[in-house]
This record gives C-alpha cells, sequence and structure tokens, in this order.
C-alpha cells in the first residue's frame, strides 16, 4: 500500500524572500505514515537533492531521499523501536550521519548511512536515565560532536559526546547549562556551545581536545526566560545568535562572548520561536522560525544587518494546521 507524504520544509532559502517548498508524494518504501519535523536540523542538502529524517507513525526511525525538486527517490526505516531522528549531518568521508533516540529506556542512538540509505554502523550511548540525543556536529578532522540531554528523578542535565569517524567515544561531558541547543566549530581545536539554565541564555567556548571550557557568559533578558537556539560567526569575529524570550531576539557579542547589542522583534503575541539564524553573501543575516496565530502554524523569517536593523520580513501564513 501507499502512502501519502505531504512535507512542508522550512529551509536555508530563507536568505531570500521564498520561506517554504511545499510538495506532495507517495512512497512504497515504508508501508507507515511518515513524520518530521519543519526544523531545518532534519533537512540536509545534497549534491542531487535533500535528505529528509523522521520517524514513522510506529516509531521507527527514517530518512528520505528527494532530487532538487523534492520528488522522491527512496526512503529507508532502521528497524529500532521506539526510535526518532533529531538531526542528520555530513561526515567529512562523505556519510550520512544521524542522531536520535532509540529504545524502551530512551538512549542516545548514532546511524552511519551511505548516501543508498545503508547502514554503516550504529552506536547507541546510554546515560544513567532515560537519554536523548538533539544535535550533531560532524567537526572538520572527521570526528562527531553529539548533544543532547539526560533525565534522573525528573532532573534534566545536558549532555556532550565527542566521538572519532567509527563512532567509538573520545570523551563526555556534562555542562551546567541545562540544554545545548546549537554548535559552531571556530577551529581545529575550539567549539562555541549555545543553550542556556532556568530562565538565562548560555554562550560557552570550549576546547575541542578535552572538552574544557574557555570562557563561559550568561544572558539574562529583561523578561521572561531567554532561550537561544542558533548561532553564527560575523566577519568581524562576533557572534549572532538567535532565541526567543516571549517573542524572538537576536543577540551580537564580540569574539568573547561580550554582548555588543539584542534586539527583540514582535512577530506575534503567542507561541514566537526563532530556531536558525544563517548569514547571506551580502553581509547580512536571516532568522527565522515559526508563531502560532488562531491556532495555525506560520512560518516567518526576516533580513537584519550586522546592527540588528530589520532589511524586510517575510512570514508564510496558516503553513501547516499542526497535524504533520
Amino acid at each position: 500500500m501507499k502512502k501519502l507524504l505531504f512535507i512542508l520544509i522550512f529551509y536555508s532559502s530563507l536568505a531570500s524572500a521564498q520561506t517554504m517548498h511545499q510538495r506532495a508524494f507517495s512512497t512504497a518504501d515504508i508501508d507507515q505514515w511518515l513524520y518530521y519535523s519543519l526544523y531545518p536540523s532534519n533537512i540536509l542538502e545534497v549534491n542531487d537533492g535533500f535528505i529528509i529524517a523522521g520517524h514513522t507513525q510506529h516509531g521507527l526511525p527514517f530518512i528520505i531521499k528527494t532530487d532538487k525538486f523534492m520528488n522522491y527517490k527512496w526512503a529507508k526505516a532502521l528497524e529500532i523501536y521506539p526510535g526518532v531522528f533529531a538531526e542528520i549531518a555530513m561526515s567529512k568521508d562523505n556519510y550520512l550521519c544521524a542522531i536520535g533516540t532509540s529504545g524502551q529506556k530512551e538512549t542516545k542512538s548514532l546511524v552511519k548511512f551511505n548516501f543508498n540509505g545503508d547502514v554503516v554502523w550504529t552506536k547507541a550511548f546510554e546515560g544513567p536515565g532515560d537519554s536523548q540525543g538533539t544535535k550533531i556536529k560532524c567537526l572538520s578532522n572527521g570526528d562527531v560532536l553529539i548533544a543532547g540531554s539526560y533525565t534522573v528523578n525528573s532532573n534534566a542535565y545536558n549532555s556532550l559526546i565527542k566521538c572519532n569517524a567509527a563512532g567509538n567515544i573520545l570523551w563526555s561531558k556534562n555542562y551546567d547549562m541545562r540544554t545545548i541547543r546549537d554548535v559552531l566549530q571556530l577551529s581545529d581545536t575550539t567549539a562555541i556551545l549555545v543553550g542556556g539554565a532556568n530562565d538565562e541564555g548560555d554562550l560557552r567556548k570550549i576546547n575541542l581536545s578535552t572538552g574544557s571550557v574557555i570562557w563561559a557568559k550568561q544572558y539574562h533578558p529583561i523578561s521572561g526566560n531567554l532561550r537561544l537556539t542558533s548561532i553564527v560567526k560575523g566577519n568581524n569575529n562576533d557572534f549572532y545568535i538567535s532565541g526567543k524570550t516571549t517573542i524572538p531576539i537576536v543577540l551580537k557579542t564580540d569574539a568573547d562572548g561580550n554582548m555588543i547589542w539584542s534586539k527583540i522583534f514582535d512577530i506575534s503575541t503567542s507561541n514566537n520561536e526563532a530556531p536558525k539564524i544563517i548569514s547571506t553573501s551580502d553581509g547580512n543575516f536571516v532568522f527565522s522560525g515559526m508563531y502560532v496565530e488562531n491556532f495555525k502554524y506560520n512560518i516567518f523569517s526576516i533580513k537584519i544587518n550586522n546592527n540588528g536593523d530589520t532589511l524586510w520580513t517575510n512570514s508564510q501564513k496558516d503553513a501547516t494546521d499542526g497535524s504533520f
């Protein structure tokens, strides 16, 4: 039986005013409904199309291959139950790496695929309690960073694991920042972690050889909780970080994490999210996200300059009713 898969892709083409690709196709490879997130971390652009990661209706993680026009090519599901892929990335040796969660006792899982969707290997990283893999960063030397969390006695903690190209653990660290939502590699030996603890936004520079913290900065919002979600490096060794309080926010810091400015953007009054910021070829920046209005999920993107001034705003109303 064929199932119809209707996808809404919220992708880095947001650098232009086009905010969404929409395409329908059917698949006979997996006889289950397929689900995925609107976040760009679930969508990877490759030379001849896209790879999309998600999970089936019965809790099996899957990947889908399409061409550049979103025409279906193939789909592969893993017999890991229950399981879900949170993010997919390309490794230095041109393989696909997906991070997620699997098993009745939730466990971080890292899977390496070739470009035909065949599994090369699978690694599971058990924690002291239920654990989830939420972020993957393939480093320039072939190693992989895996960010996630684990829960013990209803208390949540973050974790960061560094593996080599074979998936073997090199080191594992926990930081007092509760969540790690993005990783930016600066050099062969350093990276920036973006996340938060309690009501604070958190930025940390770490040594990639050991995982030790070089410096840490916390940012306090005027009101509400500050949730930082994405970071990009500017042209002057500065950083631009997107996130939200009750509404979307962008922060600019210097190379040492000292805040230069912060700007808020009044998109809507309900359930705003700004998960991604990218740099554009003209030296500006686009950040993008979702908001809920009248029970509908809407997509927005805003282009700003290096002073945080708005150059244009684009939105896609009623992108989905949330039933994806």
